[in-house]
């Protein structure tokens, strides 16, 4: 089943690893970057070992790498311009959910890749994805926000999903992009 599920995400990746989501982002540098769709890595990879696909792990990792790159991730792993950037989202409950869907499958992308025999190559590539994906963590761990999601699943067809969020935990103050120069015409703005 997860084999033939995966078939189905092949045409979803672009060559460069983007979603087709992300795909007029990244040439037109316009519209809105939506990370999340990039969790499609884990069923392409998992549905790559089941079915011994190398083609189906490489379009994973691409996928992976993509969402994880610079440019998307940014250097410090969050994800700034995603959907509008860090603070200026129309839905602020988007801010850290897309991103923790598209971390928690990278994740298990890389737990199962951890048993699976293959090449060195693929081996290379998986340091540089924990190594990212564990920058990220790191952002999202200091970021203060809290969400904790409870899914309750009736039958095969039908879930519910009851959420709670919490924003600023700790009531600290979150200043970025103001000006610390004393000789800045814009000091303290």
């Amino acid at each position: 089943m997860l084999a033939f599920d995966a078939a189905g995400y092949v045409s979803f990746i672009t060559a460069s690893g983007a979603t087709r989501n992300n795909s007029d982002w990244q040439s037109l540098h316009s519209g809105v970057l939506n990370v999340e769709s990039q969790r499609v890595a884990y069923p392409l990879v998992a549905g790559g070992i089941v079915a011994n696909d190398p083609v189906r792990i490489d379009l994973g990792l691409r996928a992976a790498e993509w969402g994880l790159s610079d440019a998307v991730a940014g250097p410090d792993g969050s994800f700034p311009l995603e959907r509008g950037g860090p603070t200026v989202s129309a839905d602020p409950s988007h801010d850290l959910h897309g991103k923790s869907e598209f971390l928690d499958s990278v994740g298990h992308m890389l737990l199962a890749l951890q048993h699976a025999h293959l090449s060195p190559g693929v081996r290379t590539r998986m340091v540089v994805l924990a190594e990212r994906l564990h920058r990220s963590a790191l952002w999202m761990a200091n970021s203060q926000d809290l969400r904790v999601t409870k899914i309750f699943k009736y039958r095969e067809r039908a879930e519910w999903q009851i959420f709670g969020e919490v924003f600023n935990v700790l009531n600290s103050a979150n200043l970025s992009g103001y000006e610390n120069n004393l000789l800045a015409p814009g000091f303290g703005q």
